[in-house]
């Protein structure tokens, strides 16, 4: 091919683009290295990991090799980034995992204003244990909104 030709550098996944930010999170104006690894080696690893499922698993997969790699060429003192993992269930509208891309996501906004903002978040909580799917329903928001008067009524 001849002419012009445009260089594309943006070829990784981002999952590998994210697979280093908790070692950076220390240190963010750090200019002359990527970390500090002194500080790195003081405050981590992380104790508890959260996430989805789906995320978790690409997530933890390069943060590990990440980790494993800065470890062995021993810029860091540890070889596993996250102590323990805790995934998440996932939200299910009609039948299917609530998405931004699937176009089902249901906007908080007409239920934080009839409700309030701690009620939303409460009834989300109290859906169903959190390392569970759970099937999305508002059902139930009054009954949490009838607690919480009770409670802050004590």
């Amino acid at each position: 091919m001849q002419g012009p030709a445009t260089r594309e550098t943006d070829t990784m996944d981002t999952f590998v683009d994210s697979s280093w930010y908790f070692l950076r999170y220390i240190t963010p104006h750090f200019k002359d290295k990527p970390f500090d690894t002194n500080l790195v080696n003081k405050w981590l690893p992380v104790d508890q990991y959260i996430g989805g499922v789906e995320h978790a698993i690409l997530h933890l997969l390069y943060s590990r090799f990440i980790t494993k790699f800065f470890h062995d060429i021993k810029i860091i003192g540890f070889d596993e980034p996250f102590k323990n993992l805790f995934t998440q269930g996932m939200i299910i509208k009609d039948g299917a995992k609530m998405s931004k891309s699937k176009g089902n996501v249901v906007s908080p906004d007409e239920l934080i204003a009839k409700y309030g903002a701690d009620t939303v978040r409460l009834y989300t909580l109290f859906i169903g244990p959190p390392e569970k799917d759970a099937e999305w329903s508002t059902a139930g928001r009054g009954r949490v909104s009838v607690f919480r008067a009770r409670v802050e009524a004590c």
